[in-house]
């Protein structure tokens, strides 16, 4: 409710400020409001290679403007299976140290599974970074201690650059919730 109400007072603040047609005052609102509604999505990935999606990450890396970022952490080619699960691992976990007061939720087909409306309820309002896992997938186990939750497409295995795209689909999906656009049905 509370957020509602000053949604509204800062509406008629751009009403006044748009009336008064003063340039510097309308670029200082705009910061303004991008510092206190958008909050900040941070996609960490193991993958060397997103060329089959660019076209469409991109897409929708544009829409979102500014509140998305992908990094994207080379997976590591040497050793056992084991040894190179081991090693995506650390490197999300380091990465993840870059991120603290970020919610941090892994994408796992043992995740829990939301409706986009669920994902808009609990992550709109909320810095997050999602993380999606190599070819032979990561330490959950060791990764838990380091994340705030689980979430699934589905039981199914996807390509990961296809759920690098369904991510910032979804993201952009509940960014026009937020905004009242007609995307979402």
């Amino acid at each position: 409710m509370i957020e509602i109400y000053a949604h509204s007072i800062l509406w008629s603040l751009y009403d006044k400020i748009y009336v008064k047609n003063d340039i510097i005052l309308k670029i200082q609102y705009f910061f303004f409001i991008y510092i206190l509604w958008y909050y900040m999505f941070i996609i960490v990935s193991i993958s060397d290679s997103d060329k089959h999606w660019n076209t469409i990450i991109e897409e929708y890396t544009k829409r979102l403007w500014k509140s998305v970022k992908i990094e994207n952490i080379l997976p590591s080619k040497k050793g056992t299976i084991e040894q190179i699960i081991q090693a995506d691992t650390n490197n999300i976990i380091a990465k993840l140290a870059k991120f603290s007061g970020y919610k941090k939720i892994l994408l796992s087909k043992e995740g829990k599974q939301l409706t986009t409306m669920d994902l808009y309820k609990q992550y709109i309002h909320t810095d997050t970074v999602f993380i999606i896992g190599g070819p032979y997938w990561l330490d959950e186990k060791e990764l838990e201690k380091y994340i705030d939750g689980k979430i699934a497409f589905g039981a199914i295995t996807l390509p990961h650059g296809l759920v690098k795209v369904m991510v910032l689909e979804q993201l952009y999906r509940i960014s026009t919730i937020e905004k009242g656009k007609k995307y979402h049905y």
